[in-house]
């Protein structure tokens, strides 16, 4: 150090301005003329080796920080940085970044902190924009390239509303001798129209099949563990696709797919919605779902069907002139996965990745049966009444596991006025959400899974908000 003159001015001054020093109160201290201190701040004088011991006895100063960048690690990152393309017209000298670093190292710092952040995020855009190429879809089979999501996208196109089936269910309706079971009529239906007999077996006869139709017996087996209601959908369903095959067929057609499995599931998801067109007739169901503002508990009661069956067929009710309250329909199951999608009102799923987790009202998911209701906004976007409904299903038999399943219903909140479940939801300020982890940026969420894409990490290790993730 002896033989090392060292100019070290600007951090003479920031030692001074830290102690809230003047020039001559520290130049007496040290020994000096305020005049030689000022001479030293300004880089026009060096620093003895006296004058260092003097700094260091006196201000308890560790003389490493006064030699400045001397092994040139900070100058070699300067020059990282006005290496980017998004400099390439403001390029430093070497001589600029060392006298930089020596003269103004805190604003050095920060711009360095900048720049690897900025680095960052650039590189997650850029590892983003990759996985959502149309290259790229193929090799991580990519949501809208599955058949299943094919369907999904075009039943939310057409708000999951099919006039024609809708007329020729309410007609089949109407042409039934309905009664207070349902399930009987429709079975006394198909075996006078179609000459099938129906015919519950037990679990050991019919293990791997819900419903199965043998066409060589002309019968349809319905198992065991099935409830009441699920018969009712189940057999509805089967009977549609053997009665009504043509229109369905027909219906399939104009969507315009080209791959088998799409059309196969395409077709299975218009027998359902026949199966529900027909046991909640349009304007019979819209009728009693307006009464009594979407009482869902009474609904299903009354149409003899499950509350997942009547939430379902709200969303349908699309028909001009004669259209209800515009829902949507999200069902998950325990780790999130979205297992069923309607989308009767503005409300899209993110593409990558699964619905925020706040969709959900706290403790639905602990008391199955129960109904909880919420408000919730997107930040500085839409508004929405949340209906959510833990489902669990009965146990077969021993050692059988039960399947739990979230059904969350949802509308603008505009609309609470017309459902008993809002009810006192109107002026209260709803609870914001994010889109998905990944693309929210919603800070100290204890909800968050994943940190978001956009942001770099948070940088404070003295420092943790409540959630795994933070970010700056």
């Amino acid at each position: 150090m002896a033989d090392q003159k060292i100019f070290a001015g600007p951090r003479i001054r920031r030692v001074r301005t830290q102690l809230a020093l003047t020039q001559a109160t520290m130049a007496e201290e040290l020994g000096i003329s305020p005049s030689y201190l000022n001479l030293i701040e300004r880089n026009q004088r060096p620093l003895t080796v006296q004058l260092l011991l003097k700094l260091s006895n006196t201000y308890k100063i560790d003389l490493k920080e006064l030699q400045g960048d001397e092994s040139g690690q900070t100058t070699e990152v300067l020059k990282e940085v006005f290496s980017d393309p998004l400099l390439v017209g403001e390029v430093a000298s070497d001589s600029e970044l060392v006298e930089a670093a020596d003269s103004v190292p805190n604003l050095v710092a920060g711009l360095i902190h900048l720049y690897r952040a900025y680095k960052e995020s650039t590189d997650k855009l850029s590892t983003l924009s990759h996985l959502m190429s149309d290259e790229t879809k193929a090799n991580i089979v990519a949501r809208s390239r599955l058949p299943l999501d094919e369907v999904r996208e075009y039943l939310q196109g057409r708000a999951y509303h099919f006039p024609a089936l809708d007329e020729a269910a309410t007609a089949l309706n109407s042409a039934m001798t309905a009664g207070d079971d349902m399930l009987a009529s429709l079975r006394s239906h198909i075996l006078m129209e179609r000459q099938i007999s129906v015919k519950v077996l037990p679990v050991h006869t019919m293990s791997e099949h819900s419903i199965r139709y043998d066409r060589h017996s002309q019968r349809i087996f319905l198992n065991e563990r099935l409830t009441p209601e699920e018969r009712l959908v189940a057999l509805a369903t089967q009977f549609a696709l053997l009665a009504f095959a043509d229109l369905i067929q027909e219906t399939v057609r104009e969507a315009g797919f080209d791959n088998s499995e799409t059309e196969r599931l395409l077709r299975l998801e218009c027998a359902h919605y026949f199966a529900l067109a027909l046991l909640m007739p349009y304007d019979t169901f819209y009728t009693a779902a307006a009464r009594s503002r979407y009482d869902i508990g009474l609904l299903a009661r009354r149409f003899q069907v499950r509350w997942r069956d009547v939430v379902r067929r709200m969303t349908s009710l699309h028909q001009p002139g004669r259209a209800g309250v515009p829902f949507f329909l999200i069902e998950l199951d325990p780790v999130g996965n979205v297992c069923t999608f309607n989308a009767g009102a503005n409300f899209t799923l993110p593409r990558a990745g699964n619905p925020c987790l706040k969709l959900i009202p706290p403790g639905v998911n602990t008391n199955h049966g129960r109904v909880a209701v919420e408000s919730v906004a997107l930040p500085d976007g839409p508004e929405w009444l949340i209906i959510a409904h833990a489902e669990k299903t009965r146990a077969f038999g021993h050692g059988d596991r039960p399947r739990r399943r979230t059904l969350i219903l949802g509308c603008d909140l505009i609309h609470a006025k017309d459902i008993t479940y809002g009810d006192g939801f109107l002026g209260i300020a709803p609870k914001t959400i994010g889109v998905t982890c990944r693309l929210c940026e919603l800070a100290n969420c204890r909800d968050r899974a994943f940190p978001p894409v956009m942001r770099p990490g948070a940088q404070d290790p003295n420092a943790r908000s409540f959630s795994d993730y933070d970010f700056s």
